[in-house]
């Protein structure tokens, strides 16, 4: 969709009442206009949250942020980097980079901003989850966890 199409789907979704939209990937950090896409929302008055897998650049944060957005969900399934790299479909350094995100979301997100992980159930990081919440915990974030 163009940045127009967009901004009539805001608009659709704020006519019947849409409280919040959830932009996903892939990896909606790769779009140029994400900016754009978060003004349009929100000029309606639909909250955004963005989901990333950490990939998101420093840049692009603030940009999204200065368009008014303040909450983030980051992929998150494990705190050992091997696991989530595998996890991540064999990604070297992905684990590497969540991270580097998650200081950078410290940093510059608004104190009522809103962080999340997101974490993924499956057998071979259900001995990790306890950690993952204690992680998000200490650093004032919040986990949402998705049964596959």
């Amino acid at each position: 969709m163009d940045i127009g199409q967009i901004r009539a789907l805001a608009q659709n979704l704020a006519r019947i009442g849409t409280a919040t939209v959830l932009l996903i990937g892939g990896e909606p950090f790769v779009r140029r206009d994400l900016p754009e896409i978060v003004k349009a929302f929100i000029a309606v008055g639909i909250h955004v949250r963005l989901q990333t897998n950490g990939l998101a650049a420093r840049e692009r944060l603030e940009a999204c942020v200065e368009a008014g957005a303040h909450d983030i969900s980051i992929s998150l399934d494990s705190l050992e980097g091997a696991l989530q790299d595998t996890i991540n479909g064999g990604a070297p350094g992905s684990w590497d980079r969540a991270m580097q995100t998650v200081a950078v979301v410290n940093e510059i997100f608004p104190e009522n901003g809103t962080a999340f992980f997101g974490t993924v159930l499956m057998q071979r990081n259900l001995t990790h989850i306890p950690d993952v919440i204690e992680f998000a915990t200490a650093i004032g974030w919040g986990v949402s966890l998705v049964p596959v």
